[in-house]
Formats: structure tokens, C-alpha cells, sequence
């Protein structure tokens, strides 16, 4: 995850949030496309953060339809963008 999920939920709350993630070797995400790098407004809980070097990535779901995520390189690496649940 980003750190600015850490920041806005806390990585105690976050880390439980993915735990509860099964995995399901059937499921898989197809992507659809993608595009960036852009500014992204992200907005959850009422607060929004602009990220200036988001990328958008449309994903196909099983059962579920096409959804976009969100993701922004830190350190080197692509980090996620997520809901954990109730902010700080």
C-alpha cells in the first residue's frame, strides 16, 4: 500500500484489512487498460488527497464488473490505494 493509506488509516488497520483477503487461485483480475502518470483526487471518508503521479488501471472482476484502482510509485515500487476502513 501507499503510504499515504498508512497515513490517512493507520498500518494496524490496514494490515488487518488485507488479512482478511482470501485467496482463490480461480480468481483472476484482467486488465483492461490503464493510464497515467496523472493527478488523482483520492477521495474516501470524506477526505480527499491529490496524488500527482497516479496511474488508473480498469480491471475486469469475476462476478463483479470492471473497477478502476489505483496506484503510485514510492521507493521504487508500485503502491496501492485502498479504503481500510475508518481514518484516523
Amino acid at each position: 500500500m501507499h503510504p499515504l493509506v498508512f497515513e490517512r488509516y493507520g498500518e494496524g488497520q490496514c494490515r488487518d484489512y488485507v488479512s482478511g483477503f482470501e485467496a482463490d487461485p480461480k480468481t483472476v483480475w484482467t486488465v483492461m487498460s490503464s493510464s497515467g502518470p496523472d493527478p488523482w483526487a483520492w477521495e474516501t471518508d470524506g477526505l480527499t488527497t491529490t496524488v500527482t503521479d497516479a496511474w488508473t488501471v480498469v480491471v475486469e472482476i469475476p462476478d463483479n464488473g470492471q473497477r478502476d484502482v489505483h496506484f503510485a510509485p514510492f521507493e521504487g515500487r508500485w503502491r496501492w490505494f485502498v479504503d481500510c476502513g475508518d481514518p484516523r
